[in-house]
């Protein structure tokens, strides 16, 4: 399922209500992506993990960096996240079966 978790987009296209993850620790509002994106400083290589409000986990990898106009100046941020969970288990099953 493609969904976007962006808490500004369009109900009904988003998962409105979810907790995010970088490294078992909750992430604040100021910490997420986008919002660091916007206010100026970049985010690569992020893998995250998302709680969902009906109990689902998503795992998400993905970057995030500042847009800027055509002077230059800082006008907002652009993120683009990939849904990895399945790939996550897919990982965590061959690890199991090697041990």
């Amino acid at each position: 399922m493609t969904a976007n978790i962006s808490k500004s987009a369009p109900h009904g296209l988003s998962y409105q209500n979810y907790r995010a993850f970088s490294d078992g620790r909750e992430l604040e509002p100021h910490e997420l992506p986008l919002q660091r994106a916007v206010a100026g400083q970049p985010a690569s290589d992020l893998e995250m993990e998302l709680l969902l409000e009906d109990g689902r986990r998503l795992t998400i990898y993905g970057n995030a960096v500042p847009l800027l106009d055509d002077d230059g100046e800082l006008c907002g941020g652009v993120a683009i996240f990939v849904d990895v969970t399945s790939l996550k288990q897919m990982e965590a099953q061959l690890v199991a079966l090697n041990e």
